[in-house]
């Protein structure tokens, strides 16, 4: 994306007067946005005048581009915290051959208008940081712009190097550039470990994500928040959720009504009777989120902060590829007990876990 496009937004203006007012009367636009609009136009008003006012000035005056690229960046949908996945790259790697690979991506990435921008940190982590605009056509016109931003990191370890991206199409993007020229630089395919259930047993699926939310090292689980079961697809390759039996549909039904229900009882999830009639069905884990708290030694779990943590397949039908997540966490207060608010973890924190969750399903994946 070029620097204009990045400051001003696409060249085209399509905006018409039902756009525009459609813009100006939504919540995230205050007075104080539509004051510093006419100000613009050498219109000064009172710091007290109400937003209706305000926009029964702004009708008489016809909006040009960079109005326009004002209010829509105003509403335009804000960055959000997103999964992320990792990979292992099995090959001995210097920092230098990495920075080299991150800054040969740049022209690639750059006539997919993604603007990356390549740092090193210290000899043995290399990131990329990328942002870039999305768009919802489905939205208003005024609102289906999204500004994004992401970053790629690169931890060189003394076997090879983890790779950690955002677990989107943009980062699944710079993923593949980045593995297919580190492979014309080391002259070799890298074959990333790839997490593929797709032709695995109903069993192997769950025991997969049983086994990980079990094995996290120096953690124990404190709760079990949400279990997202699936039902196999039949080998006619029909829906999921369909049958050509009206009995099963009516059973299909009632255990989706079931599993619903059963998601939202917490840790007696996975040991009540109703999922242990799923799991031996055709029922498959492909999304679990639960709580873990740190064990200090000497000291246990019960006095520290608690995490909520979820991991996923990355294509749920075919359960092939894992993203992970570091959503929120209670503080355990000076008053002994957790917090019932939740705050965003530190990106220190995000970061620690995350890797460690992703380890672990790394190792439970290779015994599998």
């Amino acid at each position: 994306m070029s620097n204009t496009e990045k400051k001003f937004g696409h060249s085209i203006y399509y905006m018409n007067d039902q756009n525009i007012r459609d813009g100006l009367l939504a919540q995230k636009v205050k007075a104080s946005h539509l004051i510093k609009i006419l100000k613009e136009r050498n219109i000064i008003v009172s710091p007290l005048s109400s937003k209706e006012e305000l926009i029964n000035m702004l009708k008489f005056i016809r909006f040009d581009y960079y109005e326009y690229v004002y209010l829509s960046s105003i509403l335009a949908n804000q960055d959000k915290k997103e999964s992320k996945s990792s990979i292992d790259i099995d090959k001995k790697v210097t920092s230098k051959e990495i920075l080299s690979t991150f800054d040969a991506i740049k022209g690639v990435l750059e006539a997919r208008q993604i603007t990356a921008e390549v740092s090193q940190q210290n000899s043995k982590k290399i990131i990329i940081n990328f942002e870039y605009v999305e768009f919802d056509h489905s939205k208003p016109p005024m609102r289906q712009k999204s500004f994004r931003k992401g970053v790629v990191e690169c931890d060189i370890t003394a076997t090879g190097a983890m790779l950690n991206y955002p677990a989107n199409k943009v980062g699944a993007i710079i993923k593949d550039q980045l593995i297919t020229q580190l492979s014309q630089k080391l002259d070799t395919e890298l074959k990333p470990i790839e997490f593929d259930f797709e032709h695995s047993t109903v069993s192997a699926r769950n025991n997969f994500f049983l086994s990980v939310i079990n094995s996290v090292e120096k953690y124990d689980v404190f709760d079990v928040v949400t279990v997202a079961v699936k039902k196999i697809e039949d080998k006619k390759g029909k829906d999921s959720t369909s049958s050509s039996d009206s009995n099963n549909d009516l059973v299909g039904e009632a255990f989706t009504g079931e599993v619903r229900n059963a998601i939202l009882r917490g840790n007696q999830i996975l040991t009540s009777k109703i999922y242990s009639g799923l799991n031996s069905e055709s029922y498959y884990i492909y999304k679990i989120t639960w709580k873990i708290r740190e064990i200090i030694p000497a000291l246990g779990s019960d006095q520290s902060d608690c995490y909520t943590v979820e991991i996923e397949f990355s294509d749920k039908d075919k359960a092939k590829g894992l993203k992970y997540c570091v959503k929120t966490v209670q503080r355990f207060s000076t008053k002994n007990k957790l917090n019932i608010t939740t705050d965003n973890p530190l990106k220190s924190e995000q970061e620690k876990i995350g890797k460690l969750i992703y380890k672990t399903a790394l190792d439970v994946y290779s015994k599998i």
